[in-house]
């Protein structure tokens, strides 16, 4: 059962960190487009 928690609670932090890089790359890209308008 411990294993299954610790895979479990590893998946969710991937997805985590898949969020997280995703926020920041369209942060990112937000910021770049601004940018260039100027």
């Amino acid at each position: 059962m411990n294993n299954l928690e610790n895979f479990t609670m590893e998946k969710i932090l991937v997805e985590i960190g898949k969020a997280a890089a995703v926020a920041a790359v369209s942060t990112a890209v937000s910021k770049f487009l601004k940018w260039l308008e100027e």
